[in-house]
């Protein structure tokens, strides 16, 4: 699976996309992700929404952007009708939401709990508002810096799709759990562990409240989750108020980045809803995963298997800088580094990534260098860049195609290229 889908990355031809099939009226799976209105989120929407094409993600997919100007709302909506994406990629405009009441300051993850919460229709009794979510959905929050590799579903049922970390057992998961379901959400395992029980969860959540009596063990089998976040429609509903509740409290306490996610993990805490913990979601930082692999993201003549008896990662999740260790130049991918009209600008160049040559030489069969020992962990940890920062490149460069063939690129006065 992963050749042929990174070859497509790579390969592919300037034409349109073969469309998805038709949504249902009322989507028994929805994708959905917050931004705010800004040309960077802009160009890694269409990273999400290319990427979910190419992997055959079913149901719609939504981005919820926050705080837009008229012109930007005009120019989103405008996007959004065009034929590529019309009926199956959609907006959802909502107010800004990332200025935080108390102290003024700027927090621009406010808009992920308060927009999901807008989209959903929750929140002072309204549940529910969406007629496009039939009684059964679930829903998926992911983030936008993730590249589809593979469909994501609320079928968890497959032990051998699956990956999870002690004391998740993959298999008995499966046998127990089988899909995403009213009372039983999932997450990506990350490392956020206990951390929250440190605060003065009195002040956040109320002393006699479930989520004030979480012990250690359970935070970190349960509630150490983040994006996808997959949960039934009701569920989600819930943990958004909650969620929208919490998270300023935590913020005032804890002004950090994870504040969003911390405040995530304990409103579902206090409404009793554990998640089943998996760990083979999104990949942002290749681990163990790919040491014994037969394969690279940079090399499709491989056998199509990322590692025996798995399918390759749901997401790629670019959000760290990746460097390919060439011996002639070093090539590196970051998403802060790259123009924000890396698609719709009139030079249209394709980001640069290793040639086969070279990859052949630096990235030969690593399986037969055993990854221990300076030799080994260099090799290895070679092996682990390249495989991120190709996986992240090939996805970048197929949306660099498709806008040169849709005529998409402009130059920066709106006049289109010669």
């Amino acid at each position: 699976m992963l050749g042929s889908l990174l070859a497509t990355h790579r390969l592919q031809v300037a034409r349109t996309p073969a469309p998805l099939p038709p949504a249902r009226p009322a989507d028994e799976f929805h994708v959905v992700f917050s931004t705010d209105c800004g040309k960077y989120q802009d160009w890694q929407s269409e990273v999400v929404y290319h990427s979910a094409t190419l992997a055959g993600q079913p149901g719609r997919v939504t981005r919820i952007a926050s705080g837009c100007t008229d012109a930007e709302a005009a120019k989103l909506r405008a996007r959004h009708a065009e034929p590529d994406l019309a009926g199956r990629f959609l907006v959802h405009l909502t107010p800004h939401f990332s200025t935080d009441g108390d102290s003024g300051k700027d927090y621009k993850f406010y808009n992920k709990p308060y927009g999901l919460r807008h989209w959903l229709g929750a929140g002072k009794g309204h549940w529910l508002a969406r007629a496009d979510l039939g009684d059964d959905a679930v829903v998926a929050l992911i983030d936008p810096d993730f590249i589809f590799l593979r469909p994501l579903t609320a079928d968890v049922s497959n032990a051998s799709a699956i990956l999870a970390s002690a004391p998740v057992d993959a298999a008995a998961a499966a046998a127990r759990f089988r899909r995403v379901k009213r009372g039983q959400p999932v997450g990506q395992f990350y490392g956020l562990g206990d951390g929250w029980l440190k605060f003065d969860l009195g002040k956040i959540c109320g002393a006699k409240s479930r989520c004030a009596n979480v012990t250690s063990a359970e935070a970190w089998r349960y509630y150490s989750v983040g994006p996808p976040y997959i949960a039934h429609r009701d569920d989600l509903a819930k943990i958004a108020d909650r969620w929208c509740e919490y998270v300023p409290r935590v913020f005032a306490q804890y002004p950090e980045l994870l504040a969003e996610m911390y405040a995530y993990s304990m409103a579902a805490a206090d409404l009793g809803l554990p998640h089943l913990r998996l760990d083979h979601y999104m990949v942002s930082n290749v681990n163990a995963w790919i040491d014994g692999a037969a394969t690279s993201s940079c090399d499709v003549t491989l056998p199509q298997r990322l590692w025996p008896g798995h399918d390759v990662p749901v997401f790629v999740h670019y959000c760290q800088g990746y460097r390919f260790p060439d011996a002639e130049r070093e090539l590196v991918f970051g998403k802060r580094r790259l123009p924000h009209d890396v698609f719709s600008s009139c030079a249209g160049e394709r980001l640069p990534r290793p040639s086969p040559a070279a990859f052949a030489r630096d990235h030969g069969d690593l399986r037969a260098v055993p990854a221990v020992g300076p030799p080994g962990r260099d090799l290895r940890d070679r092996k682990r860049r390249a495989w991120m920062f190709c996986a992240a490149t090939d996805a970048l460069n197929a949306v660099v195609a498709k806008y040169g063939f849709l005529g998409r690129r402009t130059r920066p006065d709106g006049a289109p290229c010669d």
